[in-house]
């Protein structure tokens, strides 16, 4: 029903004004709250609803890979969302391998929705940038300290072109039963060589 009632709004917003009844004025697409134009991505391996005016369909495509990837436990995928210097400083700094570094993940989510867990829709409710959630800059400093022990010739904050935030509402199953699991904050780093993605 979620999923039916976002497409209804999609084609009824897609002229891209609306009319304000009350005071008959047009609405202009770019004054309309995060959340009042939606699309729907249904190409990747999990479907995924978000406002297109605040995310990119590539942005979204990672974001989807990457969860796909923690519930798979496929090291390979995980790794195309995450920067190549801080997949070297996991193997590098960390008594763990990557493979064990996604088990952890993976078991911190099954304890709450259960073992086997499948994710089948997300939704981003919200969004923001730099200018309300300090933790941006956190990451790129800790990035760039990352960068700055592997040798790299530049920093990480000299590739980011675009980094958010996104507030996702995710639908599993487990054994047959439905679960919504609620408010995950992920940071989305869009960078020159890739679309990185934060938890």
């Amino acid at each position: 029903m979620k999923k039916f009632l976002s497409l209804i709004l999609c084609a009824v917003l897609a002229t891209g004004t609306l009319c304000a009844c009350d005071s008959g004025e047009n609405i202009e697409m770019e004054d309309l709250p995060y959340g009042a134009t939606l699309r729907q991505l249904k190409d990747t391996d999990i479907d995924i609803c978000f406002d297109g005016r605040y995310f990119t369909d590539d942005e979204m495509r990672v974001v989807s890979d990457y969860y796909y990837s923690l519930q798979i436990q496929d090291e390979q995928l995980f790794a195309s969302t995450q920067s190549e210097q801080y997949i070297k400083y996991i193997e590098k700094n960390s008594e763990k391998a990557v493979g064990d570094f996604m088990k952890e993940i993976y078991d911190k989510t099954a304890a709450s929705l259960g073992e086997n867990y499948k994710y089948t829709y997300i939704e981003a409710v919200a969004c923001g940038d730099r200018t309300d959630d300090l933790q941006i800059d956190e990451i790129t400093s800790l990035m760039d300290s990352i960068y700055e022990e592997n040798g790299s010739e530049t920093t990480f904050k000299e590739t980011v072109t675009s980094a958010k935030y996104a507030v996702l509402d995710f639908t599993a199953e487990t054994n047959g039963e439905s679960y919504t699991y609620t408010d995950q904050v992920v940071y989305i780093f869009t960078c020159t060589d890739g679309i990185y993605i934060f938890v």
